[in-house]
């Protein structure tokens, strides 16, 4: 053993893996406790020399060699479990993962251990990447924020933890939220901070089921209106009864005509797209109810009814032209105002059914 120890360190590429298979294959068919034990420790020693130097191949292919269960005996079976539970230690992954100057083959290998680490040594090594954007090794470094863009593991441990914004906000740009997540959406919610809670929103949109239309409801009520405005397109493009009933209970409330012109086009178009065959008469008969020539009143391409009627996809245009059909002003303001809302949508600065945010941030 103490002429095997002394080639551990040995720099020839295949060595340091022969070495370490040569302690495995002593330690799996080792009978007695006192020579396990010692093949254990030497083995040890070596996987920590490993990983000082950074030869993070080298020890992915030995942890692939570990088979406690193939052990010919108990002593020696109980002495692999502790080597493989070696491997799982967030300590050693840390270390491997901030060495220094890597070789072309551990490099590589240390992007695909960086995908593969607990989601919590993952986020540690993103704070410390938070920090210190020099500390790891770019690749190693690209591999761990893209993780963060697709793990939901590891986004939820970033939304919880509040001391790092920067991590908490690429989970929430990215995540999917499931059910049982929607509990950390409804505290960010709260967020005295605008911004957090136009992400909250955003993010809730991106759920499926029926679980985030609570949450989308209480926004409409939010005091930024492009927060209300976020919420109402998300409950649109959701559609079905559940995401209806909260915009139609906003269009029926008193303050609704004291919001801006935009927000209410926002909401009524919203209310169509979530179910259009249901709410287009009721849009169709807010337009009736409007004299066309009444003074100083704004004029139709302002109108948040007749704007998100010219919004609705077929076959709501030609269903309202049916309707109207002994209504010439009706016609012609409803023709006036798609022709507006072809123009905003080209390129024009009018309402097209995304938030003034939405649009900035796409810029």
């Amino acid at each position: 053993m103490r002429i095997l120890a002394a080639f551990r360190c040995e720099e020839e590429p295949d060595l340091p893996f022969k070495f370490g298979r040569l302690l495995l294959e002593i330690l799996r068919s080792e009978p007695a406790e006192r020579e396990a034990a010692l093949a254990a420790e030497a083995l040890r020693n070596h996987l920590q020399a490993l990983q000082r130097q950074g030869r993070v191949l080298v020890l992915r292919r030995l942890h692939e060699r570990i088979e406690p269960g193939m052990a010919v005996s108990p002593v020696a079976s109980r002495a692999l479990a502790e080597i493989e539970a070696f491997f799982c230690d967030p300590a050693l992954m840390a270390g491997l993962l901030t060495a220094r100057g890597y070789r072309a083959e551990d490099r590589a290998a240390a992007v695909l251990l960086a995908r593969e680490v607990p989601a919590e040594t993952a986020l540690a090594l993103l704070a410390l990447l938070d920090d210190d954007p020099e500390v790891l090794d770019p690749a190693v470094a690209g591999s761990l924020r893209m993780r963060l863009a697709a793990d939901h593991t590891l986004q939820l441990l970033a939304l919880a933890d509040g001391t790092r914004p920067a991590l908490r906000r690429v989970a929430l740009e990215r995540m999917v939220p499931r059910e049982e997540d929607l509990r950390y959406l409804r505290e960010l919610q709260k967020h005295a901070e605008p911004e957090w809670r136009l992400l909250t929103v955003v993010a809730m949109a991106r759920g499926g089921g029926t679980g985030p239309v609570a949450g989308l409801a209480d926004a409409l009520d939010d005091p930024m209106p492009e927060i209300r405005m976020a919420a109402a397109e998300a409950l649109g493009r959701r559609g079905g009864h559940s995401a209806l009933e909260p915009l139609l209970r906003l269009v029926a409330s008193r303050g609704f005509d004291r919001r801006s012109v935009e927000e209410r086009c926002c909401v009524l178009l919203a209310a169509g797209r979530a179910a259009p065959r249901e709410v287009w008469p009721v849009l169709a008969r807010l337009v009736e109810r409007r004299r066309l020539h009444l003074p100083r009143r704004r004029v139709w391409s302002e109108e948040p009814a007749l704007d998100a009627l010219a919004r609705l996809p077929e076959p709501v245009p030609t269903l309202l032209r049916d309707r109207w059909r002994g209504r010439p002003d009706l016609r012609a303001a409803l023709d006036r105002a798609s022709s507006q809302a072809d123009t905003g949508s080209s390129g024009g600065d009018r309402h097209d059914g995304t938030t003034g945010v939405d649009r900035s941030r796409a810029a």
